[in-house]
């Protein structure tokens, strides 16, 4: 994955050269990357799409605490007997609705 700069005045024309910030294999970081700023911490959340072994489709999450800093991977949850904490398909609550959604980025 590599990241690039340049002043607003410049966009699209112009960017600076490409820097890799996270080199993995192809499938381990794959595609739909957004980065957040995370309220509160001083932390940058980037979640980016991956493909598995056998083809689902999975997010990573990696954090820094600015943009040209290491980005570091978070660790996955462990599971806990009888709970459904570490399944992708987990309904969250949407901030001020009374409906659930999966969790989506992007």
């Amino acid at each position: 994955m590599y990241r690039s700069h340049t002043i607003l005045a410049e966009t699209p024309r112009r960017f600076d050269e490409p820097v890799v910030i996270l080199n993995e294999a192809k499938n381990n970081v794959f595609e739909g990357s957004c980065v957040y700023r995370v309220k509160g911490i001083n932390q940058l959340l980037l979640l980016v799409e991956c493909i598995g072994k056998r083809g689902p489709r999975y997010h990573r999450a990696f954090t820094t605490d600015r943009l040209d800093g290491e980005w570091k991977p978070c660790r996955a949850p462990t599971p806990r007997r009888r709970s459904s904490r570490a399944t992708p398909t987990r309904a969250v609550r949407a901030p001020n609705r009374n409906r659930h959604a999966l969790l989506q980025h992007g």
